[in-house]
């Protein structure tokens, strides 16, 4: 049981272009105000290395030779936290908690600003949400191209089976041509 959107492993994005990604995305949870910890749901916005298998598994954002998203949600924690996470090649910072919640039922805006690759920037509605971390991807090379990923997937068979939603409003990537 899982949604996985990509651009197909087509390389588009040259990650050393000033790129800024931003999604509207929408989670509705069925019966529970947050996510059911047994239930293990996993649910990124962001992007990751073009050409890369497509997975649903718990560990697939993480497989990845490079990613730059948010995780929502704790995956086998019962919360709605928004986590960043950030991966060059080179370092890796995963499930830093930015201090903010999803609302289940309404939309929020993510947006990743990568004009710096040194300090990439993340917002949720705006606000920033780096939270005190700094995401270095300093070490992505300008041929590490990305592709935006979103997934929604249940990654394992424990706990209750609920019928969330994810609603995609819209995904714009933007970046510099030379």
């Amino acid at each position: 049981q899982a949604v996985a959107i990509t651009c197909g492993g087509t390389g588009v994005i040259s990650p050393t272009k000033g790129v800024i990604f931003e999604a509207r995305v929408k989670i509705t949870l069925a019966t529970d105000s947050v996510f059911e910890d047994g239930s293990v749901y996993e649910v990124i916005v962001g992007m990751a290395t073009a050409g890369s298998a497509v997975s649903v598994s718990a560990a697939a954002f993480d497989g990845f030779a490079d990613n730059v998203g948010f995780r929502l949600g704790g995956g086998a924690q019962e919360t709605n936290s928004i986590f960043l996470e950030s991966d060059d090649g080179t370092t890796d910072n995963d499930d830093k908690d930015s201090g903010i919640d999803f609302t289940s039922g309404t939309y929020h805006i993510y947006k990743i600003d990568m004009s710096d690759t040194s300090n990439v920037k993340f917002y949720v509605d705006g606000v920033s949400a780096n939270n005190g971390n700094t995401f270095d991807m300093s070490a992505i090379a300008a041929t590490d191209y990305l592709e935006p990923f979103l997934m929604f997937a249940r990654t394992n068979t424990g706990g209750d089976e609920r019928a969330h939603l994810m609603d995609i409003d819209y995904v714009k990537c933007t970046w510099k041509r030379t």
